[in-house]
């Protein structure tokens, strides 16, 4: 198993957890867990373990069939939610183009139709955002990047959303300007996350 070769290992080195720990920028509790069989280090980490080690992959997964396992749930598991994002981006931009559209060409905001229609848009973006917001969330992918990003764009959605209730001074600019900033959020996640 991988964890009984990863603590023979470290002892055969004469390396302490907390050493191999800083070496790793983990917490010395993450090697005692991994040593424990209690969780399992992500395939970046196990890299670095490998070349800390003087290990090859081959001789620490050879004989663990429940990672290799974890690794298959996981790679299943990413398949499926790319597939799903990609089928909800379509909608998601119809709706976000559809909505500026209407912020561009709005004639008379008291037209019954124009209103319903606008409406519809604010609250199919939201939901859409929310929608895309749990798939990451449940796929175990949220750091705080997104999360700070996906609450700014809520926050400005939301704020659109009940502007015409109220008569707040410069909230569009407000509004455009906190849905950059989360697009800006969301884009360094993605690009933090292939790294």
């Amino acid at each position: 198993m991988l964890a009984e070769t990863l603590k023979k290992r470290r002892g055969e080195l004469h390396f302490t957890q907390q050493a191999v720990a800083d070496h790793l920028h983990v917490t010395r509790q993450a090697i005692s867990s991994w040593e424990c069989g209690k969780s399992y280090p992500d395939i970046p980490t196990l890299v670095k373990l490998s070349d800390y080690y003087r290990l090859s992959l081959d001789q620490m997964l050879k004989e663990d069939g429940a990672y290799l396992e974890k690794i298959k749930a996981e790679k299943k598991e990413l398949t499926l939610l790319k597939k799903q994002l990609k089928g909800s981006l379509l909608p998601f931009f119809v709706l976000v183009g559809l909505l500026i559209l209407l912020q561009l060409t709005q004639n008379d905001p008291s037209q019954q139709l124009w209103s319903a229609l606008y409406l519809f848009c604010r609250l199919g973006v939201i939901a859409y955002s929310c929608w895309i917001f749990w798939l990451i969330k449940t796929a175990k992918r949220l750091n705080k990047w997104l999360t700070v990003g996906f609450s700014l764009l809520f926050l400005a959605l939301f704020l659109r959303l009940i502007e015409p209730l109220f008569a707040f001074s410069y909230i569009g600019l407000i509004t455009w300007l906190l849905q950059i900033i989360a697009f800006l959020l969301i884009f360094i996640s993605v690009k933090k996350s292939r790294k």
